[in-house]
């Protein structure tokens, strides 16, 4: 096995590929819980957006027709 080091037993050096893999997983878990979290956000900001842009809107029109 190129990637384990000469005198590193089989079963240390499968232990610690299956700690790296449990690693990376909880990583990627990580980055997307956060990737996620931002997508809530940027929504419930374009949703309040939205609603204020409608507002003065209306208050224009409201203006427009006194």
């Amino acid at each position: 096995m190129a990637d384990r080091p000469h005198g590193a037993s089989l079963p240390a050096w499968i232990e610690r590929q299956d700690q790296i893999t449990k690693e990376s997983a909880e990583a990627y878990r990580q980055a997307r819980m956060t990737a996620e979290a931002e997508q809530a956000e940027r929504v419930l900001t374009r949703g309040t957006a939205n609603r204020e842009m409608d507002r003065l809107a209306a208050e224009r029109r409201r203006r427009a027709l006194a």
